[in-house]
């Protein structure tokens, strides 16, 4: 806390802190300089941290023994303020695997494992992160895998071991002044963990109810020295104190039912119920996305059933998640494609048990949702779509060979999906 405290105040002074970084892999396999640069270039552009060239200190890359003593008489000499010591080795991971027939020579994988340990001035140990890589090629191009994991490195140390914090007075909401901006490093889309500060034993009933102020919040726009943040889930008193702390994205995983009418051409010779034109799927669905204001995307695993029918299929989707009244209601625009796998049983004896067939679906989808609790809700969506539909079945017949199944055979000749349908179910909000 004391870090992170400092790191704050020296960013909302004006003053960002300065960072070196320090390689401790020696040149060979890897351009020292490229990837202390690519590293320097990532905190940099983060907008918190000024970068410390340390290339002219005598025993910069010193080794792993002196390396406490080596960070001290850098910050005494530099002022550099924290340090990212960093490691990249690799090992050999043998031939890629290709195909029995491809006639390109092998590929050879290499491990580029990378780590960061990153300390004060004093040479005092804050985190440690680690990235491990896979490099593939003729022969694997390690400098540009190793310069990725770098960037990574870098992306997740300002999460996790540099988060922006901030503390705030709470006002009139679901919409807030944030005492932060972009000189101190805040983008548009930063995610802020709420939660209430206590300078004391709570004098009154008044004070006892700020206690109770806690939630998630947005940055939704940025100024030079101030932010606006909007609720995305929680609750805030008015004039309570709390204290915001950069978290990750928060997401939703959510379970539904969906019905989905099918317009249904029955095989050869069917009549009655059998023969049914039209259809309902009962189809349930399993997925997850993401759920920050604005730019959404997820997926669902989805399984349906008809009368000696079932399917299974995977779906994506993309879209905006936009407040209605925030942080309670949300409404979701999105478009998406699904590929579905469609399995029957069979009327013959001459062919296997079940006869298959796959279909493509394009949608666009609209929903609603309400988030009942601080984690807990409930969504309803209604979807447009447009599918291939299913008119050709693959059956294996008693020697053993694929091929075409004749409607005389199957229950369902053709099964099209409708062009609207319905899902309502639950979600969790994960964060």
């Amino acid at each position: 806390m004391l870090i992170l405290t400092a790191v704050i105040a020296m960013l909302t002074t004006g003053s960002r802190p300065l960072l070196g970084v320090v390689p401790l892999f020696p040149a060979g396999e890897y351009d020292v300089p490229a990837l202390t640069a690519g590293a320097g270039e990532a905190f940099r552009s983060s907008g918190r941290f000024e970068v410390v060239d340390l290339s002219g200190e005598p025993g910069f890359s010193g080794e792993a023994g002196t390396l406490a003593y080596r960070l001290r008489e850098m910050a005494a000499a530099r002022g550099v303020d924290f340090f990212m010591v960093l490691d990249v080795t690799s090992s050999d991971g043998g031939v890629a695997p290709s195909l029995p027939t491809d006639s390109l020579p092998p590929a050879f994988r290499t491990m580029v494992d990378l780590s960061a340990r990153f300390y004060t001035s004093d040479a005092a140990l804050i985190g440690t992160l680690r990235e491990t890589l896979w490099a593939e090629g003729f022969p694997a191009s390690l400098q540009s895998t190793a310069l990725r994991g770098v960037e990574s490195l870098v992306a997740r140390s300002l999460l996790e071991i540099f988060p922006m914090e901030l503390t705030f007075t709470v006002s009139d909401g679901p919409v807030y002044e944030l005492p932060v901006g972009s000189d101190d490093g805040a983008v548009r889309g930063m995610v802020f963990s709420l939660v209430a500060r206590s300078d004391g034993v709570p004098r009154s009933r008044s004070e006892y109810e700020y206690l109770r102020s806690r939630g998630i919040v947005q940055i939704t726009g940025v100024g030079p020295g101030l932010s606006r943040g909007r609720l995305i889930t929680g609750r805030l008193v008015e004039g309570s104190t709390v204290t915001a702390v950069e978290t990750s994205s928060p997401a939703n995983i959510f379970l539904q039912y969906s019905m989905v009418p099918v317009k249904i051409v029955s095989g050869d010779g069917l009549s009655g119920d059998d023969a049914l034109e039209r259809r309902v799927m009962n189809q349930v669905e399993l997925g997850g996305r993401t759920s920050r204001w604005g730019l959404s995307f997820g997926g669902a695993l989805t399984s349906g059933a008809l009368p000696r029918m079932s399917t299974l299929g995977v779906r994506g989707s993309v879209g905006v998640r936009i407040p209605v009244s925030s942080p309670s209601l949300a409404l979701r625009l999105e478009a998406g494609a699904e590929a579905g796998f469609l399995i029957q049983d069979t009327r013959a004896d001459s062919v296997s048990a079940s006869a298959n067939a796959a279909a493509f679906t394009a949608s666009a989808d609209a929903g609603i949702e309400w988030l009942f609790s601080r984690h807990l809700g409930v969504q309803g969506t209604l979807s447009a779509a447009v599918s291939s539909g299913t008119d050709r079945w693959t059956v294996q017949d008693w020697r053993g060979y694929n091929r075409k199944a004749l409607p005389g055979k199957l229950h369902y000749a053709e099964v099209k999906p409708g062009v609207f349908s319905g899902r309502i179910g639950l979600f969790y909000m994960v964060f």
